[in-house]
């Protein structure tokens, strides 16, 4: 396959372009290592504490566990 001069430059300028593109969406919000609304300097207001990922990660109640222990889980 043989490829045009003309069609390598325009691939390479798409692909600049789109880099420029995408580098000037960077936000410059310093990141620290905790989560939370709104960002520094202003003093947070909500804080990410960590995922749920099914079931078990959530507290059973009294009469749930007793069934766990009553029945097996």
């Amino acid at each position: 396959m043989r490829t045009d001069g003309r069609q390598i430059g325009s691939v390479l300028a798409a692909t600049l372009i789109a880099a420029v593109l995408y580098s000037g969406c960077s936000s410059g919000v310093k990141r620290t290592g905790m989560l939370a609304w709104p960002p520094p300097p202003e003093k947070p207001v909500i804080v990410y504490v960590g995922s749920i990922y099914g079931s078990r990660n959530l507290d059973r109640s009294f009469f749930g566990r007793m069934n766990d222990f009553l029945f097996g889980r």
